[in-house]
């Protein structure tokens, strides 16, 4: 059977336009129908079919569980069967962390050919293989792209049937045997008392009875009940014991049929990833290589090109231009804003709320792309990449791209958008001169809630200077709670939502948020105005997106599992509270993926 002949495959080429974007239809493989889900992967939005190993193992242990063979096993049979079950869970775990490898090497064979093709592109510019590589429909650029396209799908659709199913074999596999001999010890003991009490009894009648006299009728009916007891609790571990043999022979000995799925998805998923290449490089090349040869070097030596010097027009910022990353310069076209940013950091939330302050429709912008980034996998996330071709840190974000410059610092950056879309939107700046002078002061006097805020996440709540870190912030949320007062108005400047808000909103959540859950901090219900304040920007709509649970853009790109904006927060400044951080990164970046804590689950290892 061909490639071609799958119907499961990707239906259709992608449909690339002059130029060299791709509109995808992506289907996705599934064992059910379940519909109503969706993810966006590089802005188009693709059903997800969520995995079903869990109740697919979960059903099959069941029913061996109702299909109970008594006096199949003894409970002396549990202590090799226990051994044999470590082994198992090995090979399991082992499995698990493979395929993982697996898919982290599919990412990287994939960046590396696009790599390769932007240095085909870089050495391309301004000759007549420009159009061919660089530009337009079935250029090499534009083919990549679409490539692209198709392993982020590649890599969702992996990790959650392939990946999903492993981890949920092993937590199946976990809740069970934990359900079956979590009662043993409990069992065990009830045993040992009763028999340590028929021996007490049997020696207190040794005692009391003679050749004359028996023993008290008491004593007797106590020792008769005991040895009921000690029979029931008997019956009751041994019926418990081999139980839990018999699960741990269905787990280990029948195993196959748990991995019968496994076998069969991946099998799936590798067809349908080949059916994907052969769709875009397959069908897709030929074409270019024949337009190429049809048109001859001595044409091309004719055609003329842009010079790239009408990319980069404008005065250039003091952190650079982006001719350090021409491998990505048909994933950021200059002309276009081009944010880069985390969406759990406080920082990035500034520069976000300002963007969206722009937009006539903050829910559908326009004005800017925007880049999520997860700084804890650092070069294997692709913003990372590019920031770090930059000459920039992983963590040092947010990062605008525009008209061929780079600007960082989130407050600068926030200012430079204000400026630069003046006309667009609502202006963040007052116009006179009284009211940009309180902003730029009320700024400055706040300005520590930022780095006190992560003082006290990193701190040791035990210590002296934790105690006077919590003082520092009471005073800083009093000095707030009194600028709000003195200006009539909703806001610090009063009734103009101004960069003064923007940038002291984000620290004011998170101390609600996070310093509420991991220190129990809370601001005094005395501090109205402040109160009054937050909610107040909280309803606005560049904020409430920027509060809201969760995107599928969002899971596809951090590490963090939770989907609820509170439960993320508090998930992400975990390794922080723990003064993990540098460790949290080391784990992501070797065993992380998007949506996947495994940070946590080094921390819960011991549990599995």
């Amino acid at each position: 059977m061909s490639v071609d002949s799958r119907s499961d495959l990707v239906d259709e080429v992608p449909s690339l336009s002059d130029d060299g974007s791709s509109s995808i239809e992506l289907p996705l493989l599934s064992d059910s129908e379940d519909e109503g889900q969706e993810t966006e992967i590089n802005g188009d939005k693709v059903p997800v079919v969520a995995s079903k190993a869990r109740s697919i193992v979960d059903q099959r242990l069941n029913d061996a569980n109702n299909a109970y063979i008594k006096n199949m096993f003894r409970s002396a049979d549990l202590v090799y069967l226990e051994a044999d079950f470590e082994t198992f869970k090995k090979h399991l775990k082992r499995l698990l962390s493979t395929a993982k490898v697996y898919n982290v090497a599919t990412e990287e064979r994939e960046l590396a050919r696009t790599k390769l093709f932007g240095g085909f592109s870089e050495l391309a510019t301004k000759t007549p293989l420009q159009p061919f590589i660089n530009e337009g429909k079935g250029s090499l650029a534009a083919i990549q792209h679409a490539a692209t396209m198709y392993q982020a799908y590649n890599t969702q659709e992996y990790s959650q049937q392939i990946l999903g199913y492993i981890n949920d074999w092993q937590n199946a596999v976990s809740a069970h045997v934990k359900a079956k001999t979590s009662v043993l010890p409990k069992l065990k003991r009830r045993r040992e008392h009763y028999a340590r009490k028929l021996e007490t009894l049997r020696g207190r009648i040794e005692r009391l009875e003679t050749p004359e006299k028996a023993a008290p009728k008491a004593v007797q009916e106590r020792l008769e009940r005991t040895e009921v007891k000690l029979s029931q609790a008997l019956t009751a571990h041994e019926d418990a014991a081999c139980r839990a043999c018999f699960l741990l022979d269905q787990i280990m000995n029948y195993a196959w049929k748990d991995l019968y799925p496994l076998v069969s998805k991946t099998i799936k998923w590798e067809l349908n990833k080949l059916g994907r290449e052969e769709r875009t490089y397959g069908e897709l090349l030929p074409s270019t290589i024949e337009q190429l040869e049809q048109k001859g070097l001595t044409e091309m030596e004719a055609t003329t090109t842009p010079t790239v010097g009408e990319y980069f027009e404008g005065t250039q910022s003091i952190y650079g231009n982006v001719e350090a990353i021409s491998d990505y310069m048909d994933y950021l076209p200059p002309n276009l804003p081009h944010l880069f940013l985390d969406d759990a950091c406080p920082f990035s939330q500034c520069t976000w709320i300002a963007f969206l302050e722009k937009e006539s429709d903050p829910q559908n912008p326009t004005l800017f792309q925007l880049h999520r980034v997860c700084s804890f996998l650092g070069t294997r996330d692709p913003g990372c990449r590019i920031l770090n071709e930059l000459g920039l840190e992983d963590d040092e974000i947010p990062v605008l791209i525009h008209n061929g410059s780079v600007f960082k610092d989130s407050y600068a950056v926030s200012e430079y958008i204000d400026g630069c879309f003046e006309k667009e939107g609502n202006s963040l700046s007052p116009a006179d001169p009284v009211g940009a002078f309180n902003m730029s002061l009320f700024v400055d006097r706040h300005a520590a809630i930022s780095e006190l805020y992560f003082q006290i996440l990193e701190s040791d709540s035990g210590n002296t200077s934790f105690s006077d870190l919590i003082l520092q912030l009471e005073k800083l949320l009093e000095e707030i709670d009194t600028d709000l007062q003195k200006i009539p108005g909703h806001y610090l400047c009063g009734n103009q939502f101004t960069l003064a808000d923007i940038f002291i909103f984000p620290f004011v959540e998170r101390i609600q948020v996070v310093l509420s859950h991991y220190y129990q901090i809370e601001i005094d219900s005395s501090l109205s105005s402040l109160h009054t304040w937050y909610a107040k920007v909280s309803s606005r709509k560049s904020v409430q997106i920027t509060m809201a649970d969760r995107s599928a853009a969002s899971i596809s790109t951090c590490v963090m599992e939770n989907t609820t904006r509170k439960d993320y927060l508090v998930e992400y400044y975990e390794p922080y509270v723990r003064n993990e951080v540098a460790l949290a990164k080391d784990i992501f970046q070797m065993y992380g993926f998007a949506g996947e804590n495994a940070y946590r689950e080094r921390n819960n290892e011991n549990e599995w």
